[in-house]
């Protein structure tokens, strides 16, 4: 495994211009506008019986989203 690379698959290097704090509130706040947005979409868009696992989905992938930043801004 160690040779193809397996560890690094999420890892970039930040340029050295780039502030990490800058770049941690960035990802953030772009992350809770997605999923302010996912909210509004799934409130329109699906029906009354399926709304509570559109939403339940829309938090689940929010988690997952910052759990990967969050890793890789610790990496770096």
């Amino acid at each position: 495994m160690e040779g193809c690379g397996a560890k690094n698959i999420f890892k970039r290097s930040v340029p050295p211009y780039v502030n990490k704090k800058m770049l941690e509130i960035g990802t953030s706040t772009g992350l809770v506008l997605l999923m302010i947005v996912l909210i509004i979409i799934v409130q329109i868009a699906l029906p009354a019986g399926l709304r509570s696992t559109g939403f339940a989905m829309v938090v689940l992938l929010f988690i997952v989203a910052m759990g990967v930043v969050g890793i890789r801004l610790v990496d770096e």
